[in-house]
Parts: structure tokens; sequence; C-alpha cells
């Protein structure tokens, strides 16, 4: 809370999106929001009364829809004849294309041990969904090049369940505390619309983490491009074949608040 009362958003911004540590993003929103003091108060003065913390983990990822008839260039490739490629971004007709977001394109692509970003965003990636990503092609039903929106979705997810994982079974929240966490992407595409890419919710209360949406398992993707009236296209991620509001609620039980 700022010194007027009012409640004060706070952002973190580590390079590559998601989250440098799950645990200390968890105790750093839940201490800087609320301390126990005023916390003793509010549920004292109200036996209706609770914690509600809300926590967003982005990443973000290129969407570069590829003129007719043009090679691009990203990451020492060259793609022609694809409708869109992910993990490129032009940021405005006085700009040149660019990867986006570089730090997970560098990753990998060109993996440097000396470089912690690379080491995190590996790290949360996973191994076995980094050697899949780096040397296998995905592609949407249209042909669009995907493995850099895969990465993106999936370190997010992690970032999400990682601090869901802190606010329920690492003890920052109380009996009458609930987290929300959500993972999304941020899509840079130099135009309005199509912002945010939708990956998965979660949240953990009264001993009970539950969570809705996209897995961590890059062999279990896949992607279906849309084409809106304007000839714009937007892509969906599936898992196992099913968007993120269609996967089932999973649960798991930390421990029962009586």
């Amino acid at each position: 809370l700022t010194t007027e009362g009012e409640p004060k958003p706070e952002l973190f911004s580590p390079p590559g999106g998601g989250t440098d540590s799950g645990p200390i993003l968890a105790h750093v929103t839940l201490s800087h929001a609320i301390d126990k003091t005023i916390k003793d108060k509010l549920y004292h003065g109200n036996e209706a009364s609770f914690v509600l913390v809300n926590i967003d983990i982005t990443t973000h990822c290129g969407h570069f829809d590829v003129p007719a008839g043009q090679e691009v260039e990203l990451a020492g490739k060259v793609y022609k004849d694809v409708p869109v490629i992910y993990g490129l971004a032009q940021e405005s007709v006085f700009r040149d294309p660019r990867a986006a977001c570089w730090s997970i394109v560098g990753m990998l692509t060109n993996f440097d041990l000396r470089n912690l970003i690379h080491i995190r965003l590996r790290s949360d990636l996973g191994e076995k969904n980094y050697y899949y990503l780096r040397d296998t092609e995905v592609l949407a039903d249209d042909g669009s090049p995907v493995n850099y929106l895969i990465a993106s979705a999936i370190i997010s997810i992690q970032g999400m369940r990682n601090t869901l994982s802190a606010l329920g079974p690492g003890g920052e929240l109380d009996e009458r505390s609930v987290g929300h966490v959500t993972s999304q992407i941020l899509m840079n595409n130099g135009r309005d619309g199509d912002g945010i890419m939708y990956c998965g919710r979660g949240t953990a209360f009264n001993g009970c983490l539950s969570y809705q949406g996209l897995g961590t398992d890059a062999k279990k993707y896949s992607a279906k491009m849309w084409l809106l009236a304007d000839g714009r296209r937007r892509c969906q991620l599936l898992y196992d074949g099913k968007g993120a509001e269609e996967q089932p609620v999973q649960k798991s039980f930390y421990h029962q608040i009586d």
C-alpha cells in the first residue's frame, strides 16, 4: 500500500520474461503488499475479510507477417514462403525486423554458459524441451515456425508454477489468503490487437493448488493459425490438441487447513 492507503502495483522485469525466482517473487510481492500488523487488524475487523494476491507471469514473442515472396532471416536461418515468423518483430515501419525475445532466441540458437540469463531460461524450459526445440522445427498448420513461441509459453508457465508453489506449499499464504497467478505471452507485432496470448492460470488457497492451461512438454504442442477478416493471422497454441481453456483443471494438496 502507498502512504495514502491505495494499492501499489509492482513490476519485475527479468530479461527473457518469466521469473528469476518464484519463491523470491512470491515473498517480495506479499511482504511489499501488506504488513502483519495491518493484516491482523483487517482480519480482526471483519471475520469475512481475506487477502488476495494477483501475479501475472509474462514472456514476450515477436509476430512478423512475412510479405509474399520475401526472404527473411532470423538467427542465421533464412525463411521463405512462410506466412508468419514467431520470434521476429518489426515494432515500427521505420525499424528493421529483429529477434524478439532475443534472450529466448539466443538461448535456443547460441547458448552461452557464461550468460546467466541463458542458464535461467534453459533451466525453466527444461533439458528435453531445450534439445527438442533447438533441433526440431515445429510448424503451425499453415507452415509458420513456432519454436520460439512454444519456448516462450513453457518458460512463462514454469514461472507461474514456481510462483504458485511458493505461495502455497512455500508458506507465503495463510489460511485467509488467496493467490492467483496467470501465465501469458506478450505478442510483439507492431500493431494494435492480438497483444496477449493466454497460456494458463492457477490458484493457491486453503491447502489446494489448482491449475488450468497449457503444459510444459514441448512435444505435446501444436499450433493452429486463424485468418482474421482483415487478412491478419492469429495463432492458437494447442496442448494435446486442446487450447488452454479446454484443458482439465489439475489439483494437488499441500496441507490441510482446519
